[in-house]
């Protein structure tokens, strides 16, 4: 199943899952009154500029989602890219405005997360390969693919799901969590795998900054165990920057260690990718209920 897109600004955030614009700043009064629309052709042109001459600097397809800025001659305006673009309204269909959700979404009892925002938030890239591995394998790779595996499933129960990159780019910790604090973020997951000079260190740690996320974290690594054959190396508490200034409740997990024989034989296939997504997002159902 393709992965529904969104392309996303969050104060200085903008997605297709994301790319970055540092320049951009919105308020939370603006932030609150802008409207969401929703691809309703099979394709459509994204622009340079509100006109049918622009050059087409991308493409959306039905199901994408993006957020809009301004309107002019029947254009929205967005960006893709980290570029300011434009794509024709008829195209789109209006979803609404991003503003702040209750403290407790209703449940669709079909799906389960319909009414949640979950960023996701895939480790490393770019520059920035995180750890290496056995024979030179880079934490980075791991974690996307894993991360693709995590946002389908959410969204397969109706959670609206962003990540802080859409593929091997380079993303600050600062705006990470400045993606997560400028949206109306319910869960922040930032997904990553680990590795120690000693190669018998093994298994799957949830990290979460104070007691505030225990439950969260507690729900997390207790689906994933129960889904995988990994050592459960428990709940701790780190001051990662991104637990820390991450205003949602949030985790950082640690999937399996890439320096260890047997974690990385287990983790590179397809099967612990899926398996531990589905524990993922049974914690996070666990947690919202």
């Amino acid at each position: 199943m393709r992965n529904r897109s969104i392309i996303f600004v969050v104060g200085l955030a903008v997605t297709l899952f994301s790319f970055l614009l540092p320049s951009l700043q919105l308020s939370s009064a603006q932030a609150s009154s802008l409207e969401t629309f929703e691809v309703n052709n099979t394709v459509i042109n994204v622009r340079s500029i509100p006109s049918i001459d622009g050059e087409i600097v991308g493409q959306l397809e039905k199901g994408d989602q993006l957020v809009a800025f301004d309107e002019q001659y029947g254009w929205v305006q967005t960006y893709y890219a980290g570029k300011e673009v434009w794509v024709a309204k008829y195209l789109l269909i209006a979803k609404s405005s991003n503003s702040p959700p209750s403290p407790n979404p209703t449940l669709n009892q079909s799906t389960n997360l319909e009414g949640y925002n979950i960023i996701i938030d895939p480790g490393h890239g770019g520059k920035d390969p995180g750890a290496i591995g056995i024979n030179n394998i880079q934490e980075k790779e791991l974690v996307f693919s894993t991360s693709l595996k995590v946002v389908e499933q959410l969204q397969d129960h109706g959670a609206t799901v962003i990540t802080t990159r859409a593929n091997d780019d380079f993303i600050s910790l600062e705006d990470r969590v400045r993606i997560s604090n400028s949206y109306n973020t319910h869960v922040f997951i930032s997904i990553h795998y680990n590795a120690a000079i000693n190669h018998s260190a093994n298994g799957i740690t949830t990290y979460i900054r104070d007691n505030s996320d225990r439950d969260l974290g507690q729900s997390i690594q207790r689906t994933m165990i129960s889904n995988v054959t990994l050592h459960d190396r428990g709940v701790r508490q780190a001051d990662f920057k991104v637990l820390r200034e991450t205003e949602a409740p949030s985790v950082l997990l640690e999937l399996g260690f890439i320096t260890n024989f047997t974690d990385l034989s287990i983790v590179q296939t397809e099967a612990y990718q899926e398996s531990i997504a589905e524990g993922i997002t049974n914690g996070v159902l666990e947690y919202v209920e």
